[in-house]
């Protein structure tokens, strides 16, 4: 092929179609390019109390584009900075920091509020064996005490903003008041390590498994252990 320069002078943001046809002896075709201009955006530096946020990937481009178009916060579940029990935990009683230490660097550096998750997960099999085969009190000391309480004490004063489960309807169908008691309990310990931490819950589409299962956690006091709300819609 041919190499061949083409330059713009487009400058007020928008988003943009271009089609470009070429052809050489029998050959011709037809492409198409869409693009955007972005506006300036000021920089406000952190703004937690900010609507605008995302579930943001790794990396340097994706950082400056989340700070270029002004997204302020990271809920950090299925992102960078994912502190799920399995991410931080795999093996009990063996911690891996390294990734967390590169998210709350990459949230510094582009001026993101990140949410991180505590959460069993996926990942972490030796909880979920726990969960699976374990009273349900055998459970919930090894989540609070050797998963959440090691994760506030390593990450206090570098991570202020924490979202209890997710989508806890699944794992706690069948017992609602268990997750209640987690919920509770993982408040507690966040609070007696940092008292200015933010505890976020309920985490999941209010209709899931219809709206009792979420009222039935209501009743049983969940919002007395959050301090905000979050919901998927």
């Amino acid at each position: 092929g041919y190499p061949c320069d083409w330059s713009s002078d487009v400058c007020s943001s928008d988003l943009y179609r271009m089609e470009v046809a070429y052809a050489g002896g029998d050959v011709a075709r037809t492409r198409e390019l869409i693009f955007t201009v972005i506006p300036d955006v000021p920089d406000t530096g952190f703004r937690p109390q900010s609507v605008f946020g995302a579930a943001l990937a790794s990396g340097d481009y994706n950082g400056m584009l989340a700070k270029r178009i002004g997204l302020k916060w990271n809920r950090c579940h299925c992102a960078i900075g994912d502190t799920q029990a399995g991410a931080v935990e795999p093996e009990r009683g063996k911690f891996t920091w390294d990734g967390i230490e590169r998210a709350v660097e990459h949230h510094r550096k582009y001026q993101i509020y990140g949410c991180h998750s505590i959460n069993e997960g996926w990942k972490a099999k030796w909880l979920s064996k726990l969960w699976k085969e374990e009273p349900f009190e055998v459970y919930l000391d090894a989540y609070v005490n050797e998963y959440v309480k090691p994760l506030a004490r390593k990450f206090k004063g570098k991570i202020t903003c924490w979202e209890v489960t997710n989508e806890p309807y699944y794992q706690f169908k069948e017992c609602p008041e268990k997750w209640v008691a987690l919920m509770k309990a993982t408040y507690e310990a966040l609070k007696e390590i940092d008292p200015n931490c933010y505890v976020v819950g309920t985490c999941g589409p209010p209709g899931s498994m219809g709206y009792s299962w979420y009222r039935r956690t209501f009743a049983l006091g969940s919002l007395k252990y959050q301090d905000a709300v979050s919901s998927h819609l």
